[in-house]
């Protein structure tokens, strides 16, 4: 008998043994869910990408995400996670540190700049303008990364004669104007500054709003397009560098505002930023690498791409590689 119920206290010490084993890898499996789920609802584009954590039962983080987007062609949408400011930040602020971090998997580096912040006029002159046109019409490469050898490849390709396009996002040139005009689309620009050309048949040429009269316009009036040019500045957005507000998912509520409202169903985005690995460089701009840039093309219709052989490939290009997307057509 004494055998027998040493038996048994050992088989009981082993079931309890199990039993707290599993309850602590069932614990950490819980606790790395929460983590990696905690950014996704902070860096994954609500609506349509949401539904994939919806699946995945991260559903009220997941819901409350989707929920913030619904309207977010309404001239009233605010975003679900933002900061005014009215100075140059030099620093992220402690409130919002783990949301642009993505919960440290985004490193950050530092690289302020104060020179852009609340300009109200973009204007270009007679030079810039026309040193702009003679690049394009000659098939040059600019001074500002991206490599515009793809952007001319792409267009070829992928033509926008006769479309109607919108060039969108800061600029210290008018290059992207340019490159619309020279391929032959009928080109509007949509910046956060007025946009002013001393060159007046640039200026008769180009319909020029801004990001306040854009979306100030009820959505039956608000023009919508064929195609969109954005290359170089989309990941600057939530940044504040110029006076906008600070915002962990500017660049990917852009991508969703591009994909829902500014172009028409089945229209093409021409995008490049820079891609390699997950770096924010304070308040310049982002770097995309394999975890922020699925999210920030989630949605999208994949066309192609110049130079990269792949999709799968894009993350780890270190480069600025001219991605065409498309814009779901249902």
């Amino acid at each position: 008998p004494f055998e027998m119920r040493s038996k048994s206290i050992m088989a009981r010490n082993r079931f309890l043994l199990l039993t707290i084993v599993y309850a602590a890898l069932v614990t950490v499996m819980l606790l790395v869910s929460l983590h990696v789920h905690s950014y996704v609802m902070l860096a994954c584009a609500p609506c349509e990408p949401c539904q994939e954590c919806g699946e995945t039962k991260v559903a009220a983080a997941a819901a409350a995400a989707c929920e913030a987007a619904v309207g977010v062609c309404d001239p009233q949408w605010k975003p679900p996670v933002s900061l005014a400011v009215t100075t140059v930040q030099r620093d992220i602020p402690a409130e919002l540190a783990s949301a642009f971090s993505m919960n440290g998997v985004v490193s950050i580096k530092q690289d302020l700049i104060t020179r852009d912040f609340l300009q109200t006029v973009d204007y270009f002159s007679l030079d810039e303008t026309q040193k702009a046109k003679h690049m394009v019409s000659i098939r040059l490469k600019t001074n500002h990364g991206v490599d515009d050898v793809n952007l001319y490849t792409a267009l070829d390709l992928y033509p926008i004669r006769d479309r109607n396009v919108a060039v969108m996002g800061h600029a210290i040139e008018p290059f992207n104007e340019m490159v619309c005009l020279e391929f032959g689309g009928n080109c509007s620009v949509i910046r956060m500054n007025h946009v002013v050309y001393e060159d007046q048949k640039v200026e008769s040429l180009v319909h020029s709003y801004t990001l306040d009269e854009y979306w100030g316009m009820a959505e039956s009036e608000r023009p919508r397009f064929d195609a969109v040019i954005s290359t170089a500045s989309l990941e600057r957005d939530g940044l504040g560098r110029y006076g906008d507000a600070l915002n962990p998912n500017g660049d990917i509520e852009t991508m969703l505002r591009l994909r829902q409202c500014i172009l028409k169903p089945g229209g093409l985005l021409y995008l490049s930023v820079e891609t390699g690995s997950d770096k924010l460089y304070w308040n310049s701009h982002r770097t995309y690498g394999v975890e922020r840039l699925p999210r920030l093309l989630d949605g999208w219709d994949w066309v192609n791409a110049f130079p990269v052989p792949s999709r799968s490939a894009l993350a780890t290009l270190v480069a600025y590689p001219v991605l065409v997307l498309q814009s779901p057509s249902h």
